[in-house]
């Protein structure tokens, strides 16, 4: 008796037909990205566009991903741990992600930082906000309705 409760088998074909789609995504990134590493002014994006290279098993020793990693170290406060230039929290989180994914040993002092950075956001047990909020939460899976 087959498990029903098992995702349906994914046929070969279209299981070829994703990863060439995936990999014509990630030359298409490779070949649109800027001089300087980014593909865009946000620090998110470069940090999200990382993150589909490390998914799809390159590390800091390819180029493309070397370049957006001189980037994102680009935005690094030494003092802070923030990496970012608009939306601190999300953008220190994207990159600590992209960062930790592309595995470069220099950067574990950074990814240090960066996760001290975003601990100290985080609300403690004894905090005065209503954990009935869905906000308090967090995670957007919990804004899904």
């Amino acid at each position: 008796m087959a498990d029903e409760t098992a995702p349906p088998a994914v046929d070969d074909d279209i299981r070829q037909r994703v990863l060439d789609s995936v990999i014509k995504g990630l030359d298409w990134y490779a070949e649109t990205q800027n001089v300087d590493g980014s593909w865009s002014a946000s620090v998110g994006v470069t940090g999200f566009i990382v993150i589909c290279f490390t998914g799809a098993g390159y590390d800091h020793t390819n180029g493309t991903v070397q370049r957006a990693l001189g980037h994102l170290r680009n935005f690094y406060n030494d003092d802070t741990g923030i990496l970012a230039d608009t939306f601190p929290n999300y953008e220190t989180a994207i990159s600590l992600i992209a960062m930790a994914g592309a595995g470069d040993p220099e950067d574990a002092d950074k990814l240090e930082k960066m996760a001290g950075y975003l601990r100290q956001l985080q609300f403690s047990d004894d905090s005065e906000y209503n954990k009935t909020e869905p906000w308090y939460q967090g995670g957007w899976p919990n804004y899904a309705g």
